[in-house]
């Protein structure tokens, strides 16, 4: 389930092996009124256990969140295949557009290679 802000994912019992509930929930950083980040924090239940964990991802690199909230979770004792996004598509497809909306995203707007090539936007 996605609502801006905040999109729940949970095992679906006749599909997965694994338990899990996660609620993902972000907010966008802003300086001189101008975004600059998205802050998220993620918690919920991996097999009963609950966990709890926070990143951020400066602007040019918050569109791809899946990746780190995958890492996270991995983290706090998910297994993943393909990843939990993946079957609930529509839900992650309606929270990368709400962040290139609320972030003024513009396609074919340049990153910061730097960054992402020394692995800062990317790392755990």
């Amino acid at each position: 389930m996605f609502v801006p802000g905040h999109l729940h994912l949970a095992s679906a019992s006749e599909v997965d092996r694994q338990a899990f509930d996660i609620h993902l929930r972000y907010r966008i950083l802003e300086a001189d009124a101008r975004p600059v980040a998205v802050h998220f924090d993620m918690e919920g239940r991996i097999d009963g256990q609950p966990f709890r964990d926070s990143f951020e991802l400066p602007r040019d690199a918050a569109v791809h969140f899946a990746s780190r909230a995958s890492r996270v979770a991995r983290r706090h004792g998910l297994r993943l295949r393909q990843g939990p996004i993946v079957r609930q598509r529509r839900e992650y497809d309606a929270m990368f557009d709400d962040l290139r909306r609320r972030l003024k995203l513009k396609a074919g707007e340049a990153i910061d290679l730097d960054r992402h090539l020394l692995g800062a936007a990317g790392a755990a």
